[in-house]
């Protein structure tokens, strides 16, 4: 008969108390250093290493929550996404998770899968772990969740989709003049017929780069089109839906620009199921660079957007409004986008 193997006990932990006895320090100092405030108090790295060093050979966690109670702060930062499958938002995220930790806060992540009733659960639930700011990339549709963090603790920064009536800080991308920069990039190359399409309706990079797309074709003297405006979605399967629908209605085109790195991909995919040689045929942009972008079986034309700085910026903001909640913050900050031509493009020729 095989012997039962005995679980594995947890090991047993110290207390602040014997961390710091261990490390020879008082324990405020301890206290301190495990906050990741040694450097704000002038403690030595000598000092911080021996307690860092005697926490772990105590495996010594701090209760979070009693501290939190205890000095109103958790150290902690609430991230809400819409979609974490979307590169750009998890560069964001990954961003976001590194410069909390930088300055001391631990993250907790929450995806909506780009759905406003569980982005209004995902918050109900973050408050209750009482942290001491928000990050919200919203679905970005409806606002009126927000609305009470206006006048209300904890501080939030909304990222990428902000509403222009909401009085909260937000960090986004020039979404405007990046779209507008890739559609003047096609008529640079003799394009008339471009054909756009869409993220989610309702969003702001959504009207804010349909906004560049109108704006770019009116500089340039060419009528606007609504029969080549498809979309309603961020996402892949947006792309080639919305390229088929193109394709069936008949329309005349040449060039087509997505809204997003997704949309561009399904468009190329079903370009190239239909026959159709981009950028012989058909010339293709899309919004947001990607590392995979430059190495595609047709490298594409981007709008590149910096999702590591928008993340920066998102908790460098968000920790003033925690430090020093007097101090008056810009309302928005817009971070600029790069165009970066690669051979998705072609002139066009008549034939």
């Amino acid at each position: 008969m095989t012997a039962r193997k005995r679980p594995r006990r947890l090991p047993k932990t110290g207390s602040l108390k014997e961390v710091a006895q261990r490390a020879g320090t008082s324990i405020p100092t301890a206290s301190r250093v495990l906050n990741r405030l040694g450097d704000q108090y002038r403690i030595s790295r000598a000092t911080q290493d021996r307690v860092r060093q005697a926490a772990a050979a105590l495996h010594f966690t701090p209760n979070l929550v009693a501290k939190g109670l205890r000095l109103g702060s958790t150290r902690t930062i609430g991230l809400v996404v819409p979609d974490i499958a979307n590169p750009f938002f998890a560069a964001i995220a990954r961003a976001v998770s590194a410069t909390a930790h930088e300055r001391g806060y631990s993250v907790l992540l929450g995806d909506a899968g780009d759905d406003l009733a569980h982005e209004i659960e995902l918050l109900a639930g973050l408050l209750t772990r009482q942290p001491d700011g928000l990050v919200v990339i919203p679905v970005g549709q409806q606002c009126d969740h927000l609305r009470p963090f206006e006048s209300a603790q904890p501080p939030v920064v909304l990222v990428d989709r902000g509403f222009p009536l909401l009085r909260l800080p937000s960090v986004m991308s020039d979404s405007r003049q990046g779209s507008f920069a890739a559609v003047s990039h096609l008529i640079s190359h003799g394009h008339r017929r471009i054909a756009c399409i869409r993220g989610l309706a309702g969003t702001m990079p959504d009207e804010l780069r349909m906004q560049g797309y109108r704006d770019a074709l009116a500089e340039h003297g060419i009528r606007f089109d609504a029969r080549l405006v498809t979309g309603t979605s961020f996402g892949k399967e947006s792309g080639r839906a919305g390229v088929l629908a193109l394709l069936d209605s008949g329309v005349k085109l040449t060039a087509v620009f997505a809204f997003s790195n997704l949309i561009g991909i399904g468009a190329l995919e079903a370009l190239l199921e239909a026959g159709i040689k981009v950028p012989a045929d058909v010339s293709l942009v899309s919004f947001d660079e990607q590392p995979y972008s430059g190495v595609l079986a047709v490298p594409m034309t981007t709008v590149r957007q910096d999702p590591a700085e928008i993340g920066r910026l998102a908790i460098e903001m968000l920790c003033r409004r925690i430090e020093h909640p007097a101090e008056q913050l810009p309302a928005s900050v817009v971070v600029p986008t790069t165009l970066v031509p690669r051979s998705s493009v072609a002139t066009f020729r008549a034939p």
